[in-house]
């Protein structure tokens, strides 16, 4: 398998010194240029503000907020130019937060800002009658956001929203590769889990349901370039080399609306192996390998190709700094399109078909420590619009997981999550919260 921060072929180890060595040179990276939003800066001037002994410079933050011309609802509701009556929330990097309504033109205005990074997310509820004129029966909302940005100077910026659509089966938290190290443990990534979260109003289930991970290219490496790696950038699909199908007869494992599951490389309580491990021991479900424990209350999940991945004897791990992890109704993967990895014959890939992906959620990990360029993007923009980029912190004992983001609550405090179709509006990283949300 390639590793980290490897070219694929290039081979790769899990050892101590050098976990260690790739855990404390992460950084969080969040960039404004990982969004696709158009933003414009102006500077106006700087205002002053006096009190004894300090000068304090505060700024201003303006937002056009609209919805983005592809939209369809947008487009129906005539909002193209601005977006109404829309709850703004604006964090600060060092973690406070406000917020205000757009006014009728769109247009939202934050004073007396402080010198910071800031993120500013943006929300519209749709009614039943908004519902209805947009001729998209399952829209609930409009969403969408800036990422973190400095502020150092009045600024301007334009926020495009895009229709939030329910789906059904979506990812709510994926737990990749961030290795613990603790002591004569060395390195353990036996902790990833991915959460499954039903954001229907229906019971799903889940009996032969995919779950699999699709090939990504995170770096430009001289002797593996991303334009070897374009054909699989496709928009017929995801092409996946980790394929697995969720066990039952059909209707053995129900999940009923709002409720989540977890599948886990190893169902057991990891706080007791590693400090700050979560406690896994509730996972529905696990995949399984040849030298771990097989823990008797969770079904195990069937690997169904075109590869099944072991590390150490344990079941699969996701391992790669670019990932599509995805859902996909259920399909006899050995009719489909078979495909290897460039000058790597042992490394095939199935194409999973557009319209069978339930959820796709493109994320790619940043390494300081890699200068090479970054590949434009691991996906076709008809799959998904834009990845999540993301470093997994400098802790190794409370890493950052993607997880996706609540776009509103029904009855009973029911959530449903935003699924917009770019991972990069759709997932931020947080502290992992595995069988809860944050």
């Amino acid at each position: 398998m390639p590793g980290r921060n490897e070219a694929p072929g290039s081979g790769w180890q899990l050892g101590r010194a050098r976990s260690r060595a790739w855990i404390l040179a992460v950084v969080v990276v969040l960039s404004l240029s990982a969004c696709t939003q158009e933003t414009t800066l102006f500077s106006p001037g700087q205002g002053l503000d006096s009190t004894p002994g300090t000068t304090v410079q505060r700024f201003g933050l303006s937002a056009r907020v609209r919805s983005a011309a592809e939209d369809p609802v947008g487009m129906a509701l005539g909002w193209t130019g601005g977006v109404p009556d829309a709850l703004t929330v604006l964090e600060a990097g060092k973690g406070t937060r406000d917020s205000a309504r757009t006014d009728a033109t769109g247009l939202v205005r934050y004073t007396d800002l402080l010198p910071d990074q800031y993120r500013l997310s943006v929300f519209r509820l749709l009614d039943d009658a908004e519902r209805a004129a947009s001729g998209v029966s399952d829209a609930l909302a409009l969403a969408g956001g800036t990422g973190f940005a400095p502020l150092a100077e009045d600024d301007s910026l334009v926020v495009e929203l895009r229709a939030g659509r329910r789906g059904s089966l979506v990812i709510r938290e994926y737990n990749s590769w961030i290795p613990f190290f603790a002591g004569t443990v060395g390195d353990y990534p036996f902790a990833f889990y991915v959460e499954i979260h039903n954001n229907s109003d229906s019971t799903i289930y889940l009996d032969g349901t995919l779950f699999g991970e699709g090939y990504g290219a995170a770096y430009d490496y001289p002797n593996s370039p991303c334009s070897t790696y374009e054909i699989f950038i496709d928009p017929d699909g995801v092409w996946a080399w980790y394929i697995y199908r969720f066990p039952g007869s059909g209707r053995d494992h129900p999940l009923a609306p709002g409720e989540r599951t977890i599948v886990a490389t190893d169902a057991i309580d990891h706080g007791q192996i590693v400090p700050g491990g979560p406690d896994l021991s509730g996972a529905e479900f696990e995949f399984i390998g040849g030298g771990d424990v097989d823990n008797p209350n969770a079904a195990n999940m069937i690997p169904v190709g075109p590869r099944d991945v072991t590390v150490f004897g344990h079941g699969f791990v996701s391992t790669n700094l670019a990932v599509v992890p995805f859902l996909a109704d259920p399909l006899d993967v050995d009719t489909l399109p078979l495909r290897a990895l460039p000058n790597r014959s042992d490394l095939p890939l199935r194409r999973v078909p557009r319209g069978a992906l339930r959820d796709v959620g493109p994320l790619v990990k940043l390494v300081s420590t890699n200068t090479f360029p970054f590949c434009a993007r691991i996906v076709h923009p008809t799959i998904d619009e834009g990845e999540l980029r993301w470093s997994g912190g400098t802790d190794p004992t409370d890493p950052l997981a993607p997880q996706r983001r609540i776009l509103t609550t029904f009855a009973g405090d029911r959530p449903v999550l935003q699924r917009t179709g770019a991972a990069v509006r759709d997932f931020t990283p947080r502290s992992r919260t595995p069988f809860r949300l944050p």
